[in-house]
């Protein structure tokens, strides 16, 4: 669920590193929007691919959107 809304999930023995990744978490991020270019309102499932160059990078996106 975690990953198809967009989210992340942490599992660790040691609570603080997941913490102190939590917290360093929104320092560096940027927030991107897109409007798909022939869009139609037909209820169906449409997927979502993000890719960046470059693999210094971790992208964390939804898994697509019901056209309403």
């Amino acid at each position: 669920m975690s990953h198809a809304s967009g989210g992340i999930t942490e599992s660790s023995a040691n609570a603080l590193a997941v913490f102190r990744k939590t917290v360093t978490a929104p320092e560096n991020y940027y927030l991107l929007y897109y409007v798909p270019s022939e869009y139609k309102a037909d209820g169906k499932f449409k997927k979502i691919k993000v890719t960046v160059k470059g693999n210094h990078y971790q992208v964390s996106n939804r898994s697509g959107y019901i056209a309403k």
